[in-house]
């Protein structure tokens, strides 16, 4: 009995870890193509110490 509660734990806990990459992986690539500088909304980031060009 506690092998079959064991067994429904671990796929229950590896489809946490599957579904934690996924949600990982479609925010890396939400945040890749937003700061593509191909991206028309791409602005580069304003660093403290850095001259604006006029």
């Amino acid at each position: 009995m506690m092998s079959i509660l064991f067994g429904i734990a671990a796929i229950i806990g590896s489809l946490g870890w599957l579904v934690l990459a996924i949600c990982l992986g479609l925010t890396l690539i939400t945040w890749a193509r937003r700061c593509h500088p191909m991206n028309p909304s791409f602005r580069p980031p304003q660093l403290p110490g850095v001259r604006q060009k006029d």
